[in-house]
């Protein structure tokens, strides 16, 4: 058994894509400490925030209060959790009195770095600051503007600058037009956000890294509890592991359905793909996306489609075993299919590889 890194900080899961550049990792933000969160984030500024406009070679800094309000988004496979911000308020400023307008907040992106702690990049922001006569715009693109330290409270400090997006002459003034961003922002909400490693890895034995082919087989039958009856067949399911590091991603190759019980007839219509992420010891959880099932008996059709569905829980060993323990929605079919979702039961022993383990 190998010293795993604990799995012990903070709110955001950042998924990581095969192309992050040397030395960064994929991180989740918890809180509290061991608990991922895919909330809502409040922060505001420790001290004004410094845009460091100039007018001629005479530096006009805006010094302004800024608040801002964001959810956390997991997007796919290979990419990072980013939170996209809902608001962002620069107001007010100090002398000289600008004016700075929030046309679009953007998305901060962290990717984790050291210890605990991460850069941060902002894309798709538009600002427009305004003195005067005088009105410059603003515009981030995978901007880097600073980097996260974890802690009670966590904190975001800007030491990046903002590219000149359009404006008079007077708005570029010294080069590089980009104009220097400095300050920190306080997270207010949660009290505590931590930043921490999350790679997750299938290791036969356990700290080998391994890409395998994985199959399985029902113990039994797997269920799904059908409004007209509970429906069981025998599963198979074959995948080859794409890739490591965030969440695991398994491409189904196969999903073979047979034996059905009171005469029914199931077809895999789209395999899909599994994820698999650590949780603690060697097991992990088990989404199913993209998979439809359809059902069939004495004219009936009925089909189910698995979209980011919790499938269940998988526990490390030899064999390695699937706890099936989800609801998989209904997509179309016979009236009588029923609307909702509808639970799914029953156990997968991962046959090959023989021994299995999920390494975080």
């Amino acid at each position: 058994m190998k010293n795993r890194e604990s799995l012990a900080l903070l709110v955001l899961t950042i998924l990581v894509l095969l192309g992050l550049p040397g030395g960064a990792w994929a991180a989740a933000l918890t809180s509290p400490a061991g608990t991922v969160v895919t909330g809502t984030i409040n922060g505001a500024d420790e001290e004004l925030v410094t845009l460091d406009t100039a007018s001629f070679n005479i530096p006009l800094p805006a010094k302004c209060a800024w608040s801002f309000s964001g959810e956390v988004k997991q997007h796919g496979e290979g990419k990072p959790v980013s939170i996209a911000l809902t608001s962002l308020t620069i107001t007010p400023c100090a002398a000289p009195s600008w004016h700075v307008t929030v046309v679009s907040p953007g998305t901060l992106t962290i990717t984790g770095t050291t210890g605990t702690e991460g850069t941060v990049v902002w894309d798709g922001a538009t600002i427009e600051a305004t003195l005067g006569t005088l009105n410059c715009s603003y515009k981030t693109e995978s901007t880097d503007i600073g980097r996260f330290t974890s802690g009670t409270p966590a904190t975001i400090h800007l030491e990046g600058s903002l590219p000149l997006d359009k404006g008079p002459f007077a708005c570029e003034a010294n080069t590089p037009p980009a104009r220097p961003l400095t300050g920190s922002l306080r997270i207010t909400s949660p009290s505590e956000l931590l930043l921490d490693k999350t790679d997750t890895s299938l290791t036969s034995p356990t700290g080998t890294v391994v890409t395998p082919t994985i199959k399985a087989e029902s113990e039994g039958h797997v269920g799904i509890d059908h409004p007209l009856t509970t429906i069981q067949c025998q599963w198979i399911i074959e995948g080859t592991v794409k890739g490591h590091g965030g969440n695991v991603v398994v491409p189904l190759s196969s999903l073979a359905t047979s034996g059905c019980t009171d005469s029914w007839h199931a077809t895999t219509v789209a395999a899909g793909k599994l994820e698999v992420s650590v949780t603690s010891g060697y097991n992990g959880t088990v989404t199913w996306s993209e998979g439809t099932v359809e059902l069939t008996r004495s004219g009936t059709t009925c089909r189910y489609k698995s979209a980011n569905t919790h499938l269940g829980t998988i526990t490390g060993g030899s064999p390695a075993t699937i706890d099936i323990e989800g609801k998989l929605p209904f997509h179309s079919g016979s009236p009588l299919c029923g609307e909702e979702a509808y639970a799914l039961t029953g156990t997968l022993k991962v046959t090959s590889p023989s021994s299995l383990y999920v390494d975080g």
